[in-house]
């Protein structure tokens, strides 16, 4: 996936190594590397001759943020309510409460990084978090309505 390449790239860069892609890394990730540029990272697609001015990396953070959305990467869950055909915020994710241990943490830590990467670039990204998630990233307590929104 595109997202764990990125994590891949990050390691390298801080010269963290592991055995096997399903291991989490020994240290923590070096994601300060995320800071240097204006975009964070540039992008080469292999195979392809592509200039990236903007299009190659919006491409690839929208792809990314997909893949934080789908079944491939276990971080993020439906809320309880999808299935509600009149529910407040149907379709919006939760953290996975099975994306636990050292794997699950650093891939979830790598999120935070993405989000303040869109925040300090001005970049945007579809994150389809639900309100109750935003509020807890800010330090927010949710109300009692923003967990009926979800549940």
């Amino acid at each position: 996936s595109m997202f764990e390449q990125l994590l891949q790239q990050i390691a390298t860069a801080g010269g963290r190594r592991r055995r096997s892609p399903r291991e989490a890394w020994d240290e923590p990730l070096p994601f300060m590397v995320l800071a240097n540029h204006e975009k964070a990272f540039n992008v080469e697609f292999a195979g392809e001759i592509a200039s990236d001015v903007g299009g190659p990396y919006r491409h690839v953070m929208e792809d990314i943020c997909a893949e934080l959305h789908s079944a491939a990467l276990p971080l993020l869950v439906l809320t309880p309510n999808h299935s509600q055909p009149l529910a407040l915020d149907r379709g919006k994710r939760m953290l996975s409460p099975a994306a636990s241990g050292a794997w699950a943490l650093q891939r979830l830590e790598a999120v935070g990084a993405l989000i303040g990467v869109t925040l300090r670039t001005g970049s945007t990204l579809p994150f389809e978090l639900a309100n109750v998630v935003w509020l807890a990233l800010l330090g927010e307590a949710p109300s009692l309505q923003a967990y009926a929104k979800v549940d």
